[in-house]
Formats: structure tokens, sequence, C-alpha cells
């Protein structure tokens, strides 16, 4: 008693055979040599439709959702970083102006204080300098005077005790210069060292 073979049945259509084997469906096309079977028919539909089923959308959407709020989070926390250093940087700008201003107004009070000082010194300088040749200032003046009185008509006769007069107060005038020129060095000096003090590549 032979095998029982199983149930086969064919049909064909399109240039498309289609082979029953119990609920098996097979899809065969002679020219192309290819068999193609139910399920992976079934599952190329799935792939190739063009609307989603709903459970899928919401998914899609839901995803789409989470990954738009993480973006606005992340873009949110860069700008708030971004903030924060720019007013970091003009705090401490805001600062180190406020700094220098209060250096340069104490740097200026201190000025102030140092040119009033050498003023007084180079006046008390000039006084002494000037009570030091008051004497002989006197005593040309006077010789002058005496001799004026002595050649009333004649006072080309005086030259010489005139000419020593001048002399005198060129001296006086040149003490007075040289005070002058040392006061307005030391003051420019200072200036420079107190606003523009020197750096270590200076040396």
């Amino acid at each position: 008693m032979g095998n029982a073979e199983p149930e086969h049945s064919s049909a064909k259509g399109k240039g498309v055979e289609v082979t029953f084997k119990g609920d098996e469906q097979v899809y065969h096309n002679p020219k192309s040599q290819v068999r193609l079977q139910q399920p992976l028919i079934d599952r190329l539909f799935e792939v190739s439709d063009d609307h989603p089923s709903a459970s899928r959308q919401a998914i899609l959407d839901s995803s789409i959702q989470q990954k738009l709020k993480a973006d606005r989070e992340r873009l949110q926390k860069l700008g708030d970083e971004v903030d924060s250093k720019v007013r970091e940087a003009f705090r401490k700008q805001s600062s180190s102006q406020q700094t220098k201003d209060d250096h340069k107004s104490n740097s200026s009070a201190q000025l102030m204080e140092e040119i009033s000082s050498i003023k007084d010194r180079v006046q008390q300088r000039r006084n002494e300098h000037t009570s030091e040749f008051l004497p002989e200032i006197t005593q040309a003046r006077s010789a002058i005077a005496t001799c004026l009185k002595q050649y009333k008509d004649q006072p080309l006769k005086c030259t010489e005790q005139v000419d020593n007069f001048k002399k005198v107060v060129r001296n006086l005038e040149s003490v007075r210069f040289s005070l002058l020129h040392a006061f307005s060095s030391a003051i420019n000096s200072l200036t420079m060292l107190t606003f523009f003090p020197p750096t270590a590549a200076a040396f």
C-alpha cells in the first residue's frame, strides 16, 4: 500500500502560478524563477502600506514630541548658560573699571599732595636764597644811591655800582630759575610715575 501524496493543486493567472499545499499558498512566476510564500507576501503588504495604523502613528507622534521637548530643553539650558556667562563677564568688567577709577582717584589725590609738598619746599628754598642775597642787594642798592648823591650831575660815574647791582639781581634770578626748573622736572617725573608706573619689561 503506497504513501498518500499531499493534496496539490495549481492555478495560473497573469503569468503567475499559484500552488496550494494544504493551507499554504506558493506564488511562482516561471519567467522570474522566484517563489514567494504567503507570510512574506503579507509582510510586504504591511511594510508597503502608506497609511500606518493608529497605534503606530501614536507612537511616532509621541517620539517626535519627546525629541522636540528634549531639543527645547537643551536650547533653553544653553541660552541660560550663555546669559549667565555674559552677566558674569559684564560684572567683572564693571568691577575692574571701578577698581581702575578708584586707583586713578587715589593717585590723583596723592599726586596733588606731592605737588603741594614740593611747592612748599621750593618756596622755602626761594625764601632762603632771597634772604641770602638780600644783604648783597641792599648793599648794591645803597652803593648806587651814595654814588648818585655824590655825582648828581655825572651819573655815568656810577656805572660800576649799577653793573654790580645788576649782577647781584641776575644771580638771584638764576637761583630762582633753577628752583623753578627743578620744581617742574619733579612734577613731571612724579606724574609719569603715578599714572604710568614702570613695568618689569622696562627693566
